[in-house]
C-alpha cells in the first residue's frame, strides 16, 4: 500500500512582500540579489484571504519594474484545505527459478486512488509507464561506480540494463474514482504514485516466493540465488 501527500494552491492568487518598487526595495536591502530580481512568497493564511492577495500578472506588470521571480511556497502540516492525499495498492505475481535465481513478473496489477480522473486514457498510461519504470528500477538498473574515482562503469545501453517489450509482464491499471473535496475538479495527483510502490512490491512478492528478502536495488538473480544457497529461515535471510 502506498500514500502520497500533494500541496495545491488555488487559482494563481499569491502574496507580494511587498509590491511593486516596495518589492524592489526590500529584496535589495536584505538580501545580495541583482537589480531586477524579486521574491514572491505564497502561504496558505494568504491563499485563504483573498483580499490581501493578488494576480500573478499584476505581480510581473503593475510593480513597473521588471523582476525575475523566485517563488516560495508554504503549507502549514495538518492543513485541510491545501492538503491532498493520493492512494494506492500494487499486487505482482512472479515466479523464480531455484536454480538460476532468475525472477519472471507474470502479472502486475496497480490500484489508484486519484480522485476525479479528467483524461481517463492519460491516467492509465502514467500508471502503466510508472510501473514500467518500477520494474527497471527494482529487478535491472544498477550503474556501479569505481571506488578510488567515483566514475560510473555503466558507460552505455549494453551495460545498463532497463526493461523492453520482452521483459514486461501484463499491467492492469485500476483507477478508483473518488472525488476529492480540495482537489481540482476533484482530482488528485497520479504522476509520481505509479512508480513508487515497484520496488517495495516486487520484493515482498520475491521474499513471499523464496524466504529470501532482498533489501538492496536492484533484485538480481545473484542475490536471489546467493539467498537460497544459505538456506536461513524467512525473515532472517537478508541480503
Amino acid at each position: 500500500d502506498f500514500c502520497c501527500t500533494s500541496y495545491f494552491f488555488k487559482r494563481r492568487h499569491i502574496k507580494l512582500l511587498p509590491t511593486g518598487r516596495d518589492l524592489y526595495k526590500v529584496i535589495m536591502r536584505y538580501q545580495e540579489l541583482e537589480p531586477g530580481m524579486g521574491i514572491v512568497v505564497i502561504d496558505e493564511d494568504f491563499l485563504l484571504n483573498r483580499k490581501r492577495a493578488m494576480e500573478f500578472r499584476d505581480c510581473v506588470i503593475g510593480g513597473g519594474v521588471p523582476l525575475s521571480i523566485f517563488a516560495f511556497a508554504s503549507v502549514r502540516a495538518g492543513s485541510k484545505t491545501h492538503i491532498i492525499n493520493s492512494f494506492a495498492a500494487h499486487f505482482a505475481e512472479l515466479e523464480v527459478d531455484p536454480e538460476s535465481g532468475v525472477i519472471r513478473v507474470l502479472r502486475y496489477i496497480a490500484v489508484h486512488d486519484s480522485g476525479r480522473v479528467i483524461n481517463p486514457e492519460t491516467a492509465r498510461g502514467q500508471i502503466v509507464g510508472g510501473v514500467v519504470q518500477g520494474l527497471g528500477y527494482a529487478l535491472m538498473e544498477d550503474i556501479p561506480l569505481d571506488l578510488e574515482s567515483g566514475a560510473p562503469l555503466a558507460l552505455n545501453l549494453q551495460d545498463f540494463k532497463f526493461p523492453t517489450l520482452a521483459d514486461l509482464p501484463s499491467i492492469e491499471p485500476v483507477l478508483i474514482e473518488r472525488d476529492d473535496p480540495f482537489g481540482p475538479y476533484g482530482a488528485k495527483a497520479l504522476g509520481e504514485p505509479p512508480l513508487v510502490p515497484v520496488a517495495a512490491t516486487i520484493a515482498n512478492a520475491v521474499c513471499d516466493a523464496t524466504g529470501v528478502r532482498i533489501r538492496d536495488l536492484p533484485i538480481t538473480a545473484e542475490k536471489v540465488l546467493r539467498g537460497l544457497n544459505e538456506g536461513v529461515k524467512q525473515g532472517e535471510n537478508e541480503i
